[in-house]
């Protein structure tokens, strides 16, 4: 049976054991998380504890997946989930990162694919200004320097990938 809202779940003591040595995930993903959703800290942070706390009984020697891998995509997914509960498809959500005033719908922004995609069906760059878009779309809340640093190009390709992309969405949305 699946644990729903209201419910109350009863931890055996190494679960709870786990849940205390594992609790810097769900700080370390609601840090993450708040500069990406339009969610309060503390609304994701609580999703995030009530993940740990449901997934407390999982066992990683049965799996070839590490703990903090499983734990902190679980709380990614929940949080993107809640995201799409609360904000309806029909609201948009601006992208607003390096001035870029692109809108796209709340779920083009929570599927990364499909941002990207839809990005660069128009985009008209280089291979280096595309890693850089494609990074930058994909995170928009980090600065050129660590988006040359994730994209393995340098900052003022990364600059001149933004500021191509920015003239093109303008052109794109003006005609």
């Amino acid at each position: 049976m699946a644990y729903r809202e209201g419910d109350t779940m009863s931890l055996t003591p190494e679960q709870k054991q786990m849940v205390e040595e594992n609790i810097h995930y769900a700080y370390y993903m609601a840090g993450r998380l708040c500069k990406t959703t339009p969610l309060e800290y503390e609304d994701i942070l609580s999703i995030c504890f009530k993940s740990l706390v449901r997934d407390a009984n999982f066992d990683s020697s049965k799996s070839n997946v590490k703990l903090s891998t499983y734990v902190c995509t679980n709380m990614e997914h929940r949080v993107y989930n809640e995201v799409k509960r609360k904000y309806k498809p029909a609201e948009s959500l601006e992208l607003v990162g390096h001035g870029i005033g692109v809108e796209y719908c709340i779920d083009d922004v929570l599927d990364k694919r499909k941002a990207i995609q839809l990005t660069l069906q128009f985009f008209d760059g280089s291979q280096r200004e595309k890693a850089a878009v494609i990074t930058f779309v994909r995170n928009p809340h980090l600065t050129q320097m660590e988006i040359a640093d994730k994209a393995g190009v340098c900052q003022k390709t990364v600059s001149t990938g933004i500021a191509r992309l920015r003239k093109q969405l303008q052109e794109k949305l003006a005609g």
